[in-house]
C-alpha cells in the first residue's frame, strides 16, 4: 500500500518530511479511515490504524457522500489527516516496528 510508504517516510524523516514535520492529506473508504483512527480498544481496531498511529496522529477531518461522485458509488469516502508525531509512540526503527512481514 502507498499509504505505509508515506507512514515509513514519514518515520525516518525522507521525502517530504525532511523537510519537518509535514501533514499528509489522503482519502479513504469511510470504513477504512474509520479503521486508522480508532482508539487502541475499539472493534473497529486495524493493523493500518496501529501502524499509522505508530508515526502519525490521524484524524478525519471531513467526509463525502457517494453522492459528490460521479459515477456515485454506494459507499462515503473519509479524508484523513496524519499529522507526524515529535517522536514515534514505539522508540524502535521500522523495521522492527512495522516491517516483520513485508509492509514496505
Amino acid at each position: 500500500m502507498r499509504e505505509f510508504r508515506y507512514l515509513k517516510e514519514m518515520s525516518r524523516r525522507e521525502g517530504a518530511w525532511a523537510l519537518g514535520r509535514i501533514p499528509l492529506l489522503l482519502t479513504f473508504q469511510k470504513e477504512v479511515a474509520d479503521r486508522i483512527v480508532a482508539e487502541q480498544e475499539s472493534a473497529n481496531r486495524s493493523r493500518i490504524g496501529v501502524v499509522s498511529q505508530y508515526v502519525a496522529e490521524p484524524k478525519i477531518i471531513f467526509e463525502l457522500p457517494g453522492e459528490c461522485f460521479t459515477p456515485r458509488p454506494k459507499i462515503s469516502v473519509g479524508v484523513v489527516a496524519f499529522e507526524p508525531r515529535v517522536e514515534p509512540l514505539i522508540k524502535a526503527p521500522w523495521e522492527v516496528s512495522c516491517d516483520s512481514d513485508g509492509i514496505d
